[in-house]
């Protein structure tokens, strides 16, 4: 009998506690569906409940029995259980239980009248919890019609009423284990199934025939020395069977259902049996006679009793095989189908298939023939005469083009591949470059690799674990076998962002002297130009930088029209990729050495030298500057030090004295306009010439010159600049705008700041003395104090 299934559900209470238990709800008897008239349903429900809570509980129960105001049964406030008085079509008891310390209401509702057709919902609902869906019963009548062809003959099909099993097919009826039905008695039960129809069949006898190649009307036209093949067929049937069994010459042989049966080497003396089959089941059993197939007689004739198909090889027909042949496509396919004897002599024919389509072949010329084969097929041959055929062994003749295409590949975790034709993978990666063409194994076909270094080696595959700049270029394989040579090329294109050497290269300029300066870098693609810097600053002034391309190399190219002293240091040249998504910026650096090949005056060697006059005023200057410091530093000896902001300790004033300069406070030597020379102090400072003076290494001017540059020496001070850049002397603003490349102007007389930031300068504007003498300033150590005195 067919079991039910139990429905569990979640309900939620919420009472004083909110406690959450599990509801039980289950019908007896537990059937799905359950049968039309049936009476006595009783549904029992378990759950927890807290009566001092203001809770509420009823039955409800709907569909073609409908119930829908409910039935309480539960009223909470201490009132506990309520057992209703018996209704017209239920009965409800309730009890309540104390389980694992918590209360528990049982509770069960009794449907009293028959069921109807359709569907039956009931639930317990309460007031302040959150209720399941309602349980749902289908109610239905019991089938008419039941598997294996059995139906059942009733008046009426609700609970308990009764009726008969009858076959439909005619077949007599048996339980599955073999037995047969003895009463056909039936009576419709509540889970609306007929009692005993689990197991109930309708057996029949089997339709059998018997199948052969042989069969020629009612005989069975066999080669003599050949073997008959047989095959007994019969339909699907209940019970089913999956045995056969063959009657030759009145001995049995069984086989399994669908087995061929082989009568072997038939000869003359197996003429005239008679051969049938039957299915073997367990309907025949019970009947033996029935199941058989028709009768038949044997007829033995002569036919070949072997047959073999031989394909003819050449250069460019191989046999790769036992049963597998290679044939390039521009060639024929001969074969000879060679049969043993037969009488009547056998005619040969031939039968090739490739992709589930066969096509037939006859010569003209007995069993030789010549083919042209397009295509890879599955070839036999075959030999035969009125009494039948004999075939030879398939065998497999592989097509090849007489034009093969190699494959060649790269392959790794970051390579993107175009057509086959270009790879491109990233510097550093890791890739195997491969090769193959079709049957290269059956051709045992040799391979040669050559790289972009122009080197080969002798095999279809090369690792390289980590690619570098030198592995970008054409790869080149070729491939040669017995069917013929082939090649493949791809190019590799190995991406990576702008490097250099590992030695950072560096350029020699001569001072006041144009200078060039080529840096050579590598990147594919190729990077733009950002930004030319030093020492964190841009770089600014004249010549020009410039940046081309030949393949992956680049050079950036940087001139300047008049080298400085400032030009000196390390530069740092950022450069980008071509697309953002490849690589960040680099940075690559180059370094200039500035050299002094001058003769100590700012001329170069072999620059003649003043006149006679010349000379003589530059000592005249020289003594009227002595004596004017020597007043000074008696003056200044008397009043004491004074420093400004911006000094540095242990600062010294230098006095000039005979041909050497000494230094006492406030640090000044004041000499004749013309003298450019550099001077050293006792204390092992050097000094050279700042300005106000004009001359050719770009110091500042005098007599209102716009020519020359101030030097940014300092380290300790600041001095205010404008917004273009320009240090502002004399305290005047100027309307003049610069965008950092411009000279002194006239009018306010600003000055460039050609060493980079505009901090880091002296504080205090120099000026040049009535008498046109100049200034000169220690630019090695701690600064001495300025005076504008």
């Amino acid at each position: 009998m067919r079991l039910g299934l139990d429905l569990h559900c979640l309900l939620i209470i919420y009472g004083v506690l909110k406690a959450t238990a599990i509801t039980t709800i289950s019908i007896d008897p537990p059937y799905n569906p359950l049968a039309t008239g049936f009476n006595n349903l009783i549904v029992t429900a378990q759950f927890q409940t807290s009566n001092d809570s203001t809770e509420t509980c009823s039955w409800y129960y709907g569909g073609e029995l409908d119930s829908g105001s409910g039935v309480q049964f539960y009223s909470g406030l201490f009132g506990g259980c309520v057992v209703p008085a018996p209704g017209t079509y239920d009965n409800i008891t309730c009890t309540e239980q104390t389980i694992d310390g918590t209360n528990h209401t049982i509770t069960t509702l009794t449907i009293t009248q028959p069921l109807v057709a359709g569907n039956l919902n009931i639930e317990v609902t309460c007031t302040t919890a959150t209720t399941p869906g309602p349980i749902t019963r289908t109610l239905q009548d019991c089938n008419s019609s039941l598997p294996y062809d059995v139906i059942v003959d009733a008046t009426s099909r609700v609970f308990n009423s009764p009726g008969k099993f009858v076959c439909s097919n005619g077949g007599n009826l048996f339980y599955s284990k073999g037995t047969m039905l003895t009463s056909s008695d039936t009576t419709c039960l509540a889970s609306a199934e007929w009692s005993g129809q689990d197991t109930l069949q309708c057996w029949t006898a089997p339709s059998v025939t018997l199948a052969s190649s042989s069969i020629d009307g009612n005989n069975l036209t066999v080669v003599k020395g050949d073997d008959l093949n047989l095959t007994c067929n019969y339909n699907d049937v209940i019970p089913e069977g999956n045995t056969s069994r063959f009657y030759i010459g009145g001995n049995s042989y069984n086989r399994t259902q669908g087995e061929q049966f082989i009568l072997s080497s038939l000869q003359r003396s197996d003429n005239n049996k008679v051969v049938s089959c039957q299915a073997v089941t367990p309907y025949t059993d019970a009947y033996p006679g029935s199941g058989r197939s028709l009768e038949y007689i044997v007829d033995v004739l002569y036919v070949s009793s072997s047959v073999t198909n031989k394909i003819e090889t050449s250069q460019f027909v191989i046999e790769s095989s036992e049963s597998n042949y290679l044939l390039r496509s521009d060639q024929q396919l001969t074969m000879n189908c060679i049969p043993s004897d037969a009488n009547p002599p056998a005619t040969c024919s031939w039968q090739l298939c490739s992709d589930s389509r066969c096509q037939t072949l006859t010569s003209d010329g007995g069993c030789l023939i010549t083919v042209d084969l397009s295509v890879s097929s599955n070839v036999t041959c075959a030999a035969g005469n009125r009494a039948g055929n004999t075939i030879s062994a398939e065998q497999t003749v592989d097509v090849i083009p007489a034009e093969r295409q190699v494959h060649f590949n790269v392959s790794g975790s970051n390579v993107t591949n175009d057509d086959s034709i270009n790879s491109t993978t990233y510097l550093g990666e890791s890739i195997m470059i491969s090769c193959s063409v079709s049957y290269e194994n059956e051709l045992n076909t040799a391979y040669l690799i050559k790289l972009p270094n122009n080197s080969i080696i002798s095999q279809s595959s090369k690792m390289l674990s980590s690619v570098t700049r030198d592995d970008s270029g054409d790869y080149i394989c070729n491939t040669n076998d017995q069917f013929g040579s082939f090649n493949a090329a791809i190019y590799l294109n190995v991406i990576y962002a702008a490097t250099q050497d590992d030695k950072i290269p560096t350029c020699n300029w001569n001072l006041n002297e144009t200078g060039i300066c080529s840096v050579v870098f590598f990147s594919n693609p190729n990077s733009l130009f950002i930004l030319l810097s030093k020492n964190g600053s841009l770089v600014a002034g004249d010549g020009s930088m410039t940046i081309e391309s030949t393949g992956d190399q680049q050079t950036f190219t940087f001139s300047r029209t008049q080298v400085t002293n400032s030009d000196n240091g390390r530069y740092e040249l950022t450069v980008k990729s071509s697309s953002e998504s490849l690589f960040s910026n680099s940075v690559l650096y180059f370094d200039i050495e500035v050299v002094d090949n001058t003769d100590g005056n700012g001329e170069p060697p072999g620059t003649p030298g003043l006149s006679t006059g010349a000379i003589a005023g530059i000592i005249a200057g020289v003594v009227v500057v002595i004596l004017c410091a020597a007043g000074y530093g008696i003056y200044r000896w008397r009043r004491g030090p004074q420093k400004k902001n911006g000094s540095q300790s242990n600062e010294m004033y230098p006095t000039v004295s005979g041909n050497r300069t000494f230094t006492d406070q406030p640090g000044y030597i004041d000499v004749d306009a013309n003298n450019s020379i550099q001077i050293s102090s006792d204390h092992q400072r050097n000094y050279e010439v700042v300005g106000p003076a004009e001359d050719e290494n770009g110091y500042l001017a005098v007599n209102g010159s716009t020519t020359g540059h101030l030097r940014n020496r300092a380290s300790n001070s600041q001095l205010e600049t404008d917004n273009a850049g320009y240090i502002v002397l004399n305290g005047e603003e100027s309307s003049a705008q610069s965008n950092n490349q411009g000279n002194a102007s006239s009018s306010s007389k600003r000055y460039e700041n050609i060493e980079g930031a505009y901090d880091d300068v002296i504080t205090t504007p120099r000026v040049h003395t009535e008498n046109g003498s100049r200034r000169y300033e220690n630019v090695e150590g701690p600064y001495d104090e300025i005076n504008n005195s």
